[in-house]
């Protein structure tokens, strides 16, 4: 063999040595690539308490029975925005501006935005009317609301978001609470020291005071203040006729 095959043969083995190299560092540089930052949307909005961003339920209560009526319920939010978190000196003004929403004034909520990663707090119920205490909102609807940054009163930052809190109903029965009072016979503006016919009775109420009634009332002979013992024998019927 003549010294030009083994050139040939020295070089394709020289090849063979060079892809084995490059294929290790190859497989070895893949394992170090750097991991894709996944791109997320900025976060603004209402954070509801017990729910979650832009998304939230409140509970209409129905009572029937002695006291009739309805509870509607209310949810807490606080205003939070990834791009411009709070700043000191910095308050953001919210409007509900979905249609149907009275205008005058539109109803707006006015918070501090100075500390923390989100506003002061924010009471929320449904209506279409400007509450001073209150922000309202459209149930079971989606809701636009716009929204300023201020600092020292300038606007620094403006936006728009949408909300949607939807409603649940349930019926509850609710029944007075009884208790025992003496009273006077004459009226009930009169002291019971100057009580010519005094009395005592049962007066029932509501939880929410809106309904008074009464039962089992008793006229008394005498002028005397009832004793416990007097009161407690009522209570067990042993008065009754």
């Amino acid at each position: 063999m003549n010294s030009n095959y083994y050139c040939l043969l020295f070089a394709g083995k020289m090849k063979l040595v060079r892809q084995a190299v490059l294929n290790v560092f190859g497989i070895f540089s893949l394992s170090f690539v750097a991991p894709v930052a996944l791109s997320q949307e900025p976060q603004v909005g209402l954070e509801f308490k017990g729910f979650g961003l832009n998304v939230a339920q409140i509970t209409i209560t129905e009572f029937f029975g002695e006291c009739p009526g309805e509870d509607i319920g209310e949810v807490k939010a606080h205003f939070i925005s990834s791009v411009n978190p709070p700043s000191a000196g910095h308050r953001v003004v919210i409007r509900n501006v979905t249609e149907g929403m009275k205008s005058t004034p539109i109803p707006y909520t006015n918070r501090e935005y100075d500390d923390g990663r989100r506003s002061q707090g924010i009471t929320l119920i449904p209506g279409t009317e400007h509450k001073r205490r209150t922000f309202r909102f459209i149930p079971n609807k989606t809701n636009t609301f716009e929204f300023e940054i201020l600092q020292d009163k300038q606007v620094i930052n403006k936006g728009s978001f949408e909300s949607v809190i939807s409603t649940t109903n349930k019926k509850v029965e609710r029944k007075m609470t009884w208790r025992s009072e003496e009273f006077c016979v004459d009226t009930d503006k009169t002291y019971m020291k100057d009580c010519k016919t005094p009395g005592i009775r049962e007066k029932g109420s509501c939880p929410d005071s809106s309904t008074y009634k009464y039962r089992n009332i008793r006229h008394l002979e005498s002028k005397k203040k009832l004793t416990k013992m007097e009161i407690l024998k009522f209570r067990q019927g042993i008065f009754r006729q």
